[in-house]
């Protein structure tokens, strides 16, 4: 029997996600008849979910995240509203699903998501052989560019998951829980960065923490988060050990400074220069095309629209240190953040430019 978590004794843990999976299958092959597979991904897939046990309790951390191999034409807001409706059915945090025909497969580009989905998910519905269409990918080659994606992509766990109003009144349990694990989210994001650049990812957390402490045991204080981070991506927990907030402070600290050096290998000679790195992120070759690509072929700035939203997430977290603002910052993403919102921003603080942040991330 293949298992969703690590929690392999526990056949009441993998009954209640095969429920909500049989459920996800069954809706979603209803609303698109043309469904030839569906794929899980993601920490379920590799059976490395993320569940909280509390009692007779068993409640999904992980998002559901599935790609769905079709023949229909998928409207993208009928999907989108049927994600939120299917996850507020089973009352998880979000029900992810990616639309792609069966010709697709065979086209898919060598990313991150596309090698995990090759090597690290399972077919949950369709020919269990379907995966062998998706083109090798040898981790060794990973384009640097999915390092950088990763540490983009972490950004919202710093301001989605912390408000100002944390140091006057200390988080609830809930957000508390909340903010640990986006923390434990952001370890793992420079983790998976590192093993990259070093031609070591692997599709698996437990390979990939085994990896990166082998090479990097002597990392001091990122090698012990990195070892408490994937523990409590595999077994989270509301007990936690840290102080939510100590703990941010902490995570952003190493995270920039992990960050740094990555830009300093990939672009060279930036100095700790972030507004140097900024401009040679937004016009890197892979940026510069996807912009080209979106205004020649689509006639649409959508793209340069999601770089600067990009660029302002990066200025607010180096704009706050969990103490106090950073001089200057704020006052850069403002500027990054004035042609998308299409008003005026001036007057925002940092938790309000956050704030706006979440909602334009989602739109972008």
């Amino acid at each position: 029997m293949e298992h969703f978590t690590v929690y392999t004794t526990r056949p009441d843990v993998d009954a209640a996600i095969r429920a909500d999976l049989d459920f996800l299958s069954a809706s979603l092959r209803r609303a698109y008849p043309g469904t030839q597979a569906l794929v899980l991904v993601g920490g379920f897939g590799r059976g490395e979910g993320s569940v909280l046990i509390e009692g007779d309790q068993i409640k999904p951390v992980n998002d559901y995240d599935l790609v769905m191999v079709t023949t229909d034409q998928v409207d993208r807001d009928e999907l989108r509203a049927l994600r939120r409706q299917l996850a507020d059915s089973l009352s998880v945090t979000w029900v992810d699903v990616t639309p792609r025909s069966p010709a697709a497969l065979r086209r898919l580009p060598f990313t991150m998501y596309n090698y995990d989905l090759k090597y690290g998910s399972r077919v949950l519905y369709g020919d269990p052989a379907i995966l062998a269409q998706i083109p090798s990918m040898d981790p060794r080659r990973m384009p640097l560019v999915e390092a950088e994606l990763q540490f983009f992509t972490r950004l919202w766990c710093f301001l989605g998951a912390f408000s100002t109003d944390y140091l006057a009144h200390p988080p609830g349990a809930k957000a508390a829980f909340f903010l640990t694990n986006q923390m434990s989210k952001a370890i793992l994001a420079c983790v998976d960065a590192m093993l990259i650049v070093d031609g070591q990812y692997h599709h698996s957390y437990r390979e990939r923490r085994d990896r990166f402490l082998k090479r990097c045991g002597d990392r001091g204080q990122l090698a012990e988060l990195a070892r408490w981070a994937a523990e409590f991506k595999l077994r989270p927990t509301r007990n936690v050990e840290h102080d939510p907030v100590a703990l941010w402070c902490t995570v952003r600290s190493i995270y920039l400074q992990t960050w740094l050096e990555f830009a300093d290998r990939r672009y060279r000679r930036l100095g700790g220069d972030w507004q140097a790195y900024a401009w040679r992120y937004r016009w890197n070759g892979f940026n510069l095309l996807r912009r080209l690509g979106h205004l020649i072929l689509r006639r649409s700035l959508h793209y340069e629209r999601k770089l600067r939203v990009d660029v302002a997430q990066l200025y607010l977290l180096l704009a706050f240190d969990g103490k106090r603002e950073v001089p200057g910052w704020l006052a850069r993403a403002k500027r990054q953040l004035i042609p998308v919102a299409g008003h005026d921003v001036t007057a925002l603080t940092w938790d309000e430019a956050r704030a706006l942040v979440a909602n334009l991330r989602m739109e972008v």
